[in-house]
């Protein structure tokens, strides 16, 4: 019923996106999603015939932002947490 993807680091990469938005899964999976998705997306340029470009663009997008949102939550958290002591 399904093919297979033509670019499975693309696809993975997609899927760890996907799942990276799920609260504090990000930590985790968004840097995986931006490092497959830059592999993914080089691999797509090298081989025409090969697909994926559209997965691997969307897991670096959200990739990037799964990792800058968790820095920020995390540093507001840190923050947060030492005025409390102060």
């Amino acid at each position: 019923m399904f093919s297979e993807p033509n670019n499975p680091r693309a696809m993975t990469a997609y899927r760890f996106a996907i799942y990276g938005l799920i609260p504090v899964a990000g930590l985790l999976l968004g840097p995986m999603a931006l490092a497959l998705g830059l592999a993914g997306w080089r691999h797509a340029r090298q081989n025409p015939d090969r697909q994926g470009v559209g997965h691997a663009v969307t897991a670096v997008i959200l990739g990037a932002l799964e990792v800058l949102t968790n820095a920020v939550g995390l540093a507001l958290i840190w923050i947060g947490i030492e005025s409390l002591g102060a």
